[in-house]
């Protein structure tokens, strides 16, 4: 026993104190080997872009992450809100794409699909417009930036999977398409997206976590609360419109999956968390929903929006009774809904933003789901 008071020997994860002047007594504190470490995001938000001001076009706006210590930060995920007046002609301004982005110009639409793009530090956020708009209509992007370690990172890089379908094809008809990310990647985010704007009424209803396989019917049921380690993203498209007509460019939905490329598939866990709240049922009106991260979850790194009939992790997705209902946004906030800031580091809740159009909508819901990310 050492004379000179309590001696610690740390093995195998315990501290085992030897207590001076008390033979015999030893106390065995357990510890942990390494501790988890959430993933820490900084919220990049620009100004908001003015439109669409003509009836059946969008606007994009696009938020970049910086260069931060030499290294290029990445986007983990982003999102989307929209602002409109509160008479009719607001009931037109809908969310056409919130999807992640390469370069700030060029929207990640083509026909390829699987792995398009590696490493994107910006996120595209689309507003749409029905057979009206008005001069308060806005677009703003948000983009969840954190910064990746190439060489010993729990995250090194990313890989942005693309999948789309050719759908809408009717007014009432909705299309699914899901992204999947490769094996050994860890889903972190995704986005949707809906084209042509010239079809005004077409646009993404659901954007949300989901896993590839039998039990979420290969992506048409979303992930719950809880979930551990969704695999993939899903978009669905509504048409709201007319029907596809010769001559008009077919509506195509999109999905993206935000992928981290770990250091070992056990370098990155991520936790979902989700919400749903009734309505909005009533003409011209919205509602809002919000999922915020435990603290033990890990840091929050995007999220999810969908206005559907409801249980949409329990069955499979199915819109409301109304065409005209439709996403306003999906982005980080505030415990209360509020959109953050720019600069905001680690916020812990994402929002979802709805609304109806010009007739009630009953039975209609609003969901939202945070996806949480913690690296050992």
């Amino acid at each position: 026993m050492s004379k000179h008071g309590p001696r610690s020997v740390l093995a195998r994860g315990l501290v085992m104190v030897l207590l001076a002047g008390v033979p015999g007594l030893i106390i065995s504190l357990a510890i942990p080997a390494s501790a988890a470490t959430n993933l820490a995001v900084t919220v990049i938000r620009p100004a908001a872009t003015p439109g669409p001001f003509q009836t059946f076009s969008e606007v994009t706006g696009v938020a970049h992450c910086p260069v931060s210590g030499g290294v290029q930060q990445l986007v983990a995920g982003g999102g989307v809100s929209l602002t409109f007046g509160a008479d009719m002609a607001g009931n037109g301004n809908h969310v056409n794409g919130t999807e992640p982005n390469a370069d700030a110009i060029n929207d990640l639409t083509g026909t390829a699909t699987g792995v398009i793009a590696t490493n994107p530090a910006y996120w595209m956020a689309v507003g749409g417009s029905g057979g009206a708009t008005e001069t308060s209509f806005s677009d703003t992007p948000f983009a969840m930036c954190f910064t990746p370690n190439a060489s010993n990172g729990p995250i090194k890089s990313t890989d942005i999977v693309m999948n789309r379908v050719t759908g809408p094809l009717t007014a009432s008809g909705v299309s699914l398409t899901v992204a999947t990310c490769p094996s050994g990647n860890r889903l972190l985010s995704g986005g949707a997206r809906a084209t042509p704007a010239s079809r005004g009424s077409l646009k993404p209803v659901a954007s949300y976590p989901t896993v590839s396989n039998s039990a979420h019917d290969f992506g048409a049921k979303a992930s719950a609360d809880g979930e551990i380690n969704p695999d993939s993203w899903a978009a669905w498209g509504l048409g709201g419109g007319p029907t596809q007509t010769m001559g008009q460019p077919d509506p195509i939905t999109y999905a993206y999956a935000v992928c981290a490329k770990p250091k070992t598939t056990t370098s990155v866990t991520t936790t979902v968390r989700f919400t749903e709240v009734s309505g909005p049922t009533v003409a011209t009106t919205g509602q809002f929903a919000t999922a915020t991260c435990k603290s033990t979850d890990g840091g929050l790194a995007g999220g999810g929006a969908a206005i559907s009939n409801g249980n949409v992790t329990t069955t499979d997705f199915n819109v409301t009774g109304s065409v005209g209902d439709h996403l306003t946004g999906s982005f980080p906030s505030d415990a209360s809904g509020h959109p953050v800031v720019s600069g905001t580091a680690s916020p812990t809740t994402w929002t979802a933003a709805t609304h109806t159009g010009g007739v009630n909508s009953p039975n209609t819901f609003t969901d939202v789901w945070a996806m949480c990310a913690v690296t050992p």
